[in-house]
């Protein structure tokens, strides 16, 4: 529940820069929202965090951050299942067991890290550069950490990013106030990068779910659905309340109960 300021895990959602950074004074008040978490700030008796851990305080939030994470597709047999989640404070990328045991930084230097994906065997995360926030950036790596570089430069505040088949896809929340902001597709490695949506209010989180891509639109309260090159854009959620982090199950992981319908079997007269 990000309104009562748990960031969601299952949802791996993208975190937003704090008030302290520089940037959004006028959003201190969703700081809770956003998982920020360093020098302690009352804001009428909500939820905080220490050192990427959720923990409940009452009557206190704090100001820093931890980030988005994400959980890579099931690997090789017999290979371990890890989380990774970037700690947009201290810029670094943390790399643990699904149960958040074993955590070891594996990325360390990066500017306001947001967002993290992974598909196949790379990891993705999205740095939100220094003000003005112009100098944005999104890193690839190995599934460790190493060989990280980067792939695209000069985004307007990334803090979205998904994998999507052989693309990738994230979101930049341009700048103030936050009307202009932009959903980005490009290979996986960072080339023929290109905008396919525009104006859109402060998009944050975006996920692919076959083939459709979704993004949150953090100032307009809204959820968008699209094709994955951008076309035929639509709200198909609306009156949220500051939408952040969406995330898609696929159809194969439906809840157990509700199995998908089985074609009848054929009958002979």
């Amino acid at each position: 529940m990000r309104k009562a300021g748990v960031r969601s895990t299952a949802t791996c959602a993208p975190a937003r820069r704090a008030a302290g950074a520089g940037r959004r004074d006028w959003l201190a008040a969703t700081a809770l929202d956003r998982g920020i978490f360093s020098g302690t700030r009352r804001f009428g008796g909500l939820l905080a965090s220490a050192h990427g851990r959720l923990v409940l305080l009452v009557g206190t939030v704090t100001l820093g951050y931890a980030t988005g994470c994400a959980a890579p597709p099931p690997g090789p047999s017999g290979a371990a299942a890890r989380l990774y989640w970037a700690n947009f404070s201290s810029g670094t990328i943390v790399e643990a067991s699904l149960n958040g045991t074993h955590a070891k930084t594996i990325a360390n230097g990066q500017h306001y890290p947001n967002a993290v994906a992974a598909g196949g065997s790379h990891l993705y995360w999205a740095n939100g550069g220094t003000h003005p926030f112009r100098s944005g950036t999104i890193v690839e790596a190995s599934l460790n950490g190493t060989h990280a570089k980067t792939i695209a430069t000069g985004q307007h505040d990334p803090v979205g990013i998904a994998v999507g088949g052989s693309h990738l896809y994230w979101s930049n929340e341009g700048d103030r106030p936050f009307r202009s902001g932009t959903i980005v597709e490009a290979n996986l490695n960072g080339t023929r990068a290109k905008t396919i949506a525009r104006g859109q209010h402060s998009p944050d989180g975006v996920a692919v779910g076959g083939s459709r891509l979704y993004w949150a639109s953090f100032l307009a309260g809204t959820i968008v659905g699209a094709n994955l090159d951008g076309a035929h854009a639509k709200t198909i959620a609306k009156h949220q309340h500051a939408p952040d982090g969406l995330a898609v199950v696929p159809s194969a992981t439906a809840p157990a109960g509700r199995p998908p319908r089985q074609a009848r079997p054929a009958t002979t007269d």
